[in-house]
């Protein structure tokens, strides 16, 4: 019983070895084009927060804060 656990655990970090092996392999000849899947992704994140930000800065409320933040940090001067 031991032996037959022995060799199955064996046999098992064989195959894991094997399949990690590949997987290297797979994932280092894949990246060809990430820079500009990087670029694609930068650039759609950064549309996203700008929208965001107009977004905000059109409210009445932001407005208002923004505004006594400088009137504040003005009067300081």
């Amino acid at each position: 019983m031991k032996d037959t656990i022995q060799t199955m655990m064996i046999h098992s970090f064989l195959h894991l070895q094997s399949f990690l092996q590949r997987s290297t392999r797979a994932l280092s000849a894949s990246d060809d084009g990430m820079a500009t899947a990087e670029y694609a992704i930068v650039l759609v994140g950064a549309t996203s927060f700008a929208g965001i930000l107009v977004a905000l800065l059109k409210s009445d409320a932001i407005r208002s804060l923004i505004s006594q933040l400088i009137t504040n940090a003005l009067s300081m001067v």
